[in-house]
């Protein structure tokens, strides 16, 4: 449009950023409260990001409805402002009958939020299409396992270090998330990904392409 020559372009590496301190907080003191003020009676997993219809949680719902049966009970809390509002979501969580398996927790304290993060067993990336995802920066300052949708801006971060399903395919999710459960209750470490996604890097890109 600005006819640019392509030598000309460059691109910048984004970089993941926790907007999060440290806090020294007691997790074990507070475990039963916290679980106990949300309604979260078992392992859980958490959905935090937003609300469109690339964030596929309509096909989340349903997969959640097919395991609930599952022997291994397992909680799925949805943090945001726009999906604890997303009507339609709630609407279907009733259709399902899953309002004790699936929790819309919507406002939070920053402080219980962390808590939340740290109490979870996994965090759930269902999305069809993200440019970078920048969301995953929580997931990655906890270390808490990710499973996540196989698409190519993720899995070309990612590679190896989390678990992936088809954001396509119904049955591809529910057999990842049943299979986790039962399977690979590993720790997963993500010091590789925040040294090659660091807010320096992009810092000194930009200097050079300055210079």
């Amino acid at each position: 449009k600005f006819d640019i020559k392509e030598e000309k372009i460059k691109i910048l590496i984004p970089f993941f950023t926790s907007k999060q301190k440290e806090k020294n907080i007691d997790t074990s003191e507070l475990k039963i409260d916290i679980k106990t003020k949300y309604g979260l009676k078992n392992d859980f997993f958490i959905y935090h990001w937003g609300n469109g219809i690339e964030k596929n949680l309509e096909k989340l719902v349903y997969v959640f409805e097919k395991i609930k049966d599952h022997k291994k009970k397992i909680e799925l809390v949805l943090m945001w402002d726009k999906v604890s509002k997303n009507i339609a979501l709630r609407n279907l969580v009733i259709k399902y009958s899953m309002q004790e398996r699936i929790k819309f927790l919507w406002p939070i304290k920053e402080t219980e939020k962390e808590l939340i993060y740290k109490q979870s067993m996994w965090i759930l990336f269902p999305s069809l299409y993200e440019p970078f995802p920048f969301h995953m920066w929580e997931a990655i300052h906890f270390n808490i396992p990710i499973l996540a949708s196989n698409i190519q801006s993720i899995s070309n971060i990612f590679r190896n270090k989390i678990l992936y399903f088809s954001p396509i395919s119904r049955s591809s999710m529910l057999e990842t998330i049943k299979n986790f459960v039962e399977h690979k209750k590993r720790k997963f470490d993500y010091t590789e990904i925040r040294e090659n996604y660091a807010p320096e890097n992009t810092v000194e890109s930009l200097l050079e392409i300055i210079k």
